[in-house]
């Protein structure tokens, strides 16, 4: 794969599971937003707090269901 397609990959799996914010985590943190930092690594806004991690660690949340904040 080359590198414009890997990065139209990930630009793909982050725009679904930003389509799905406001969602629970398979480890239970409530994931408010998302975005690409460059590569691989996502930052991740949950629980009030800000952490960067690994795209594949989202992977998981694929299956997360959407929830309302209100």
């Amino acid at each position: 794969m080359t590198a414009s397609g890997r990065q139209r990959r990930i630009e793909v799996i982050l725009a679904g599971l930003q389509a799905k914010l406001p969602f629970i985590a398979s480890n239970g943190a409530i994931i408010t937003d998302l975005r690409q930092e460059g590569g691989m690594l996502v930052t991740v806004f949950a629980n009030g707090k800000t952490v960067e991690t690994p795209l594949a660690a989202l992977l998981a949340c694929d299956a997360a269901v959407p929830i309302s904040l209100e």
